[in-house]
């Protein structure tokens, strides 16, 4: 089979697989809209905190609240599902390139979010008169998100090769992700304005950059690229370790 024609099935295939899976797509394309309306109607969308808008602010957080829910818990644990089912050794034996397709079913999520992210925008825009600069620079938002994404969903479902279950998988998806929220400012305060050791992990987090710095990008203004992608590149590599680590595991039990 022409391998180009082989990844297209593959696409086609996780794309009916994602739209089954109806409360991952909740999650993924109306909480954030449902939380935005909640919090912005809560307080005046057009309040002015530290120069700008509560809206222009609130709309990065509520992005940065949909990737970690979707790249620490709804990616892996359909992932976990997978592996509890059985459908990665089936699709094994119809000669399917599980890894090519695993990276094609994350990829497929990343698209899926960036349609959540597209619908949030024209609600924000449309409802909350949500602040645009510059097209050109929504681009550059939308381009460096893809690197925080795939590398957040990447690791974690390379960590829920280790738990196999989702049952398992949910209790240590919530802890991460929580401690991902509160360490990117998305929990009430910003981690960078206390001087503590351990809270200073905040500087190799993606989501924490997409949560503060990702507004600069939004309005044209100097935007901390060299540390968003080291903080990439660090759980990507994570992602690696964990990866080489299962399969040394794997090795020694047969």
């Amino acid at each position: 089979m022409n391998s180009f024609k082989k990844i297209f099935i593959y696409i086609k295939t996780c794309f009916k697989l994602q739209l089954r899976q109806y409360i991952a797509i909740f999650f993924s394309l109306f909480f954030p809209i449902i939380l935005t309306v909640i919090f912005v109607s809560g307080i005046s969308p057009s309040l002015a905190i530290n120069g700008f808008n509560f809206i222009d602010k609130y709309f990065f957080i509520a992005i940065t609240l949909s990737i970690i829910a979707n790249c620490i818990l709804s990616i892996p644990i359909s992932f976990c599902f997978d592996i509890k089912a059985g459908y990665l050794q089936q699709l094994k034996l119809l000669n399917v390139n599980v890894v090519l397709f695993k990276f094609i079913d994350i990829f497929v999520s990343i698209c899926i979010m960036y349609f959540e992210i597209f619908l949030l925008f024209l609600f924000s825009k449309i409802v909350y008169n949500l602040n645009v600069e510059s097209m050109m620079n929504v681009i550059k938002f939308l381009i460096l998100l893809f690197p925080g994404m795939l590398s957040l969903s990447f690791c974690f479902c390379i960590l829920a090769l280790f738990v196999k279950t989702p049952e398992n998988y949910m209790p240590i998806g919530m802890t991460f992700m929580m401690i991902l929220l509160a360490l990117s400012g998305c929990l009430g305060f910003d981690p960078s304005s206390i001087n503590n050791f351990i809270l200073s992990i905040y500087k190799f987090l993606p989501s924490y950059y997409i949560a503060n710095d990702m507004y600069n990008v939004w309005n044209g203004l100097p935007f901390p690229l060299d540390m968003y992608l080291i903080s990439c590149g660090i759980f990507i590599f994570i992602g690696i370790l964990l990866l080489v680590i299962h399969k040394i595991l794997k090795q020694r039990v047969k």
